[in-house]
Parts: C-alpha cells; structure tokens; sequence
C-alpha cells in the first residue's frame, strides 16, 4: 500500500485516455470515411493515396478534353458536310451547262448559281468556328525569311500570298519569283504608296515611259537628280496629242502642258519626276496627296516599286498548287539584308490542334484540318487564267467584294474541266471528312480506355485511403 501515489488510479486514468483517443479516431474515421484523415495516420499511405489522387483527377480531366475534341471535331466535319452539299450541287450544275442545249444566257445563269455557291464554300471556310478558333481557313500565319545574299525558298500551295517590304533598303533588290504564279489579283503587281509619294517617282522605278491622260488639269513637272546616285540632269521631254511637245531640262525646272487640254502625255524616264494635280494612267486615278495603286508587268521586280514607295510597299502573289516562290536580296552596300515578312493565311499549314488526352507530360494527340475554301480546293483562281472566268466573281463569304474567280461554266468545254475540278474538290473535302471521322473515333476510344484506367486506379486509391467501417467501429 502506498500512501502518495494510487498506481492503480493512475494506470486506470492512462487506459481511459487511450481508450478515449481510439474512440475518438474512430469516430473521426467513421464519420469522415477515410482511414487517412492526416499524416500520422499512415505517412506512407497519404504519400501514395495522393499521387494516386492527382493522377485520377487527371485521368478525369483528360476524358473531358477529349470529349471536347469530339466536338471541335464534329462542328468541322458538320460545316464539311454541307460544303459536300454544295459541290454536289455545283457538279449538277456543271454537267447541266455542258450540254450545248443551252444557250449562253442559259449558261449565264448557271454562272450566276456557281458563283454564290462558291462565295458560299469560302464563308464556311472562314467563319468556321470552336470556341473563337477559326477551323477550316489553313490556320495560316506570318512568317519571317531572312534573306542574306542568297535565295530563300518558301513553299506553297494554292493560295494568296502577301510580302512586307517594309525592311528593304534604298538599292537593295528583291526578287520575287514562282515556278507558276500570277502576282495581284488582276495579274498584275498591286503596290500601295502613302500620301507623301507621287505617280512619278513609279514611273521611274518601272523603267519605261510614263503616260497620262488629263483632263482640264494641268501637271507640273520637277526633275530631281537623288542624293548619292550616278544619275546626271537631263532632258524631259513632253509631247502632247497635238504632236507638239515641251522639253525641261536641269533641276527644279516647271513647265506645264495646256491648261484645260485632254491628251495622252508621254516622258522619257530615267531621273525621277515629280507629277502634281490629277493624273490619270491607264484606269487608275493618281492624285497627288491620295493614295494609288500601280500595275506593273512580270519582267519587273517587286523591289523596285518597294524602292520607289519609300520602302513601305506590300507584294502581293496569288500561286497554284505544287508552286514554290523564291525570294532573293541583293543589298547595294553588300551589308546583311533584312528579313521579308510572309505573310501565308491558310495557304497549306493547316488548322492544328493538340488534345491533352492523359494525366501526365507527352500524353497528347494532335488533329489536323486542311484549308477547305475555294481556293484551296481548286475552286477559283486569277481571273482570266486557266479555266477560270475573266473577272474576279467570288467573294470571301464575309463581305460583298469580289476578290477570286470561279470556274468558268460558259462552254461545254469550260464546263466539262469545271466537272473534273469540282470532283476533285469533293475527293479533298471526302478525305478530309474521313480523317475528322478516325479522329474522333479514337477519341471515343481514347476516353473509354481513360474511363477505365480511373475506374482502377481510384479503386487501389480507395484501398489505401477509406476506411473498413467493420474494423473502426469494433
């Protein structure tokens, strides 16, 4: 017997404790229903039973991309479906226009049908969309090429290309040139000058003879040597229809022609000139302080215009499929030559797009959609080329201007190839509707296999972090 100390108390006050810790983790394990509610209650476990929580939210996430696949996949294939319709139409409609009973304001009207349909497959292929992404237009970009001395390749399908010009020094030369290809959208070059630019100074990069027809106008002309070149002052001359004529000569030197006189006005170039008022070449207005568009022909060099322009033009190609455009760069001082930006919308990348099909890094599918518009499917082309009809009737499906030319159905001939070239459209469209078709039944495979991997893994989870209601409540 022992007086300060009642062990027996003691002891019994120590197992009421640890009995009442049990209960308590117990009742915390039953009422949570985790046998790891912390890490002391299996440091190992919750290590484990996390990384196997990670993996299963992913697995679970994965399956919702996927799904989500199916349908960016499905509103793609849905918008092919009905480009299918209307190149079955249009076939119908090319094989009704060669039939010679038709006369040609019958096959006028077919036109008219084609046409529209047309415009229509370019809408589809640019308003196209999943979640703001723009499916069916190529997925085009712009890229850059660094042009050194040497030739730089890009390579190209069907389509419209446009190249920045704005690093191109005074003096260096780019030479733009396709195996095949016809530059602008009227076979010719398109160059755009800013205000501070006038008719003239074109007219001399071009190298020829500068026409104008005026009407109750008057030009001014002023001959500027440029600073730093070889180029001496020489003699203007102007001749009027009238077969009277008016020679300059020396710098900074005004002369005008008949004021009020309508005529076709011819200078020898060479120097640059400086043309002021309204001036008309050709059917394109040049008024000074306005911008303006200048046609030049094949044998020129796109660099040249760039030059004139003050370095602020933009070359524009449109190329047919299996083409490849080459740029060169010679700089005047030998230095590196600065990089042209290339700009390619939709032309051959495709429209990309990766699927994050797993719980972890790498475990990714990726899908490809090609360009679906008309161009692209061989549908329309440079007005007056090819089989295609002799003035741009196709438009881009967003607006009202007409920016490609269809194909022409105005003979039985021209009708009969434009049967050929609409099936192989349908033959593209087939193809690319069969791949979106094996994506998605992948996917659908895909998302059943990760229905089962997160079946399984939660189950191990399961054992290692629920509790056995049997073993905590005894």
């Amino acid at each position: 017997m022992r007086i300060n100390h009642n062990i027996a108390a003691l002891n019994t006050h120590r197992q009421l404790g640890q009995a009442n810790q049990a209960n308590q983790n117990s009742m915390e394990k039953l009422s949570s229903g985790l046998r790891i509610n912390n890490a002391s209650d299996d440091a190992a476990g919750l290590a484990i039973s996390e990384k196997m929580r990670g993996q299963i939210r992913g697995l679970e996430q994965a399956q919702t991309n996927a799904q989500d696949g199916i349908s960016m996949i499905q509103t793609a294939e849905g918008a092919l479906n009905e480009t299918h319709d209307i190149l079955q139409r249009m076939r119908e409609l090319a094989t009704q226009a060669s039939n010679d009973t038709n006369t040609e304001t019958d096959r006028g009207e077919i036109q008219k049908e084609v046409n529209q349909l047309t415009s229509e497959i370019n809408r589809i292929g640019n308003t196209t969309e999943f979640n703001t992404q723009n499916l069916l237009n190529g997925g085009g970009e712009t890229t850059s090429v660094d042009v050194t001395q040497d030739t730089a390749s890009v390579a190209s399908t069907a389509g419209q290309y446009s190249f920045d010009l704005s690093g191109v020094n005074d003096g260096d030369a780019i030479t733009i040139d396709g195996t095949e290809y016809t530059a602008g959208a009227t076979g010719d070059f398109a160059v755009g000058a800013d205000d501070a630019e006038t008719a003239s100074n074109l007219a001399s990069a071009i190298g020829g003879n500068y026409s104008a027809s005026v009407s109750g106008t008057t030009i001014t002309l002023t001959e500027d040597t440029p600073s730093g070149s070889d180029l001496t002052s020489g003699d203007l001359t102007m001749s009027t229809d009238s077969d009277s004529s008016a020679t300059i000569g020396g710098f900074n030197v005004d002369a005008s022609s008949d004021t009020g006189t309508a005529g076709v006005y011819s200078f020898d170039t060479g120097d640059t000139i400086e043309v002021g008022n309204v001036v008309t070449v050709g059917d394109v207005s040049l008024t000074e302080g306005t911008d303006f568009d200048l046609g030049a022909d094949d044998a020129e060099t796109a660099s040249n215009i760039a030059t004139a322009l003050g370095n602020e033009g933009t070359y524009s190609a449109t190329v047919t499929s299996g083409s490849n455009i080459q740029i060169t760069e010679t700089t005047a001082s030998g230095d590196e030559a600065p990089s042209v930006s290339v700009a390619t919308p939709g032309a051959g990348e495709g429209f990309e797009a990766r699927f994050q099909v797993g719980a972890n890094e790498g475990q990714s599918m990726s899908i490809e959609v090609n360009d679906m518009r008309a161009n692209a499917l061989g549908l329309t082309g440079t007005a007056g080329t090819g089989n295609f009809t002799e003035s741009n009737t196709v438009t881009d499906g967003t607006d009202n201007t007409n920016v490609e030319a269809a194909l022409d159905v105005s003979t039985h001939e021209k009708a009969s190839e434009a049967i050929t070239k609409i099936n192989d459209a349908i033959e593209q469209v087939s193809a690319q509707r069969s791949d979106l078709g094996a994506y998605q039944n992948r996917l659908d495979h895909t998302i059943n296999n990760l229905g089962t991997s997160s079946e399984n893994l939660t189950a191990a989870e399961s054992r290692i972090r629920d509790v056995d209601y049997d073993l905590a409540a005894a």
